[in-house]
């Protein structure tokens, strides 16, 4: 399912990202799209934030199955000093 996982990474790349957030994805017959995000405040992400959590989820996600028709849920916190201080991504089945 690399088509899911680089059409994930595009999404990251193309939408405002927050330093603290939970976004929900859903994939139906392989075609993913984005839901409104479960939460999202702090400050947007710059561009060399977004790049590294757009090749960390690539990196997760590459090693897992992806579903044709399922969720993922992209949870994470950035700190303006520390980076990517928390972080999480579940990949669930429908």
């Amino acid at each position: 399912m690399k088509q899911a996982i680089a059409a994930l990474n595009e999404m990251i790349s193309q939408s405002p990202s927050y330093s603290n957030a939970s976004r929900h994805f859903i994939i139906q017959s392989g075609k993913l799209s984005e839901t409104k995000p479960i939460r999202f405040d702090g400050y947007l992400l710059t561009e060399k934030e977004k790049e590294f959590l757009v090749d960390l989820v690539r990196k997760k996600l590459s090693k897992r199955d992806i579903p044709v028709d399922g969720e993922v849920i992209l949870d994470y916190q950035f700190s303006l000093n520390a980076g990517l201080t928390d972080g999480s991504i579940h990949v669930y089945n429908f």
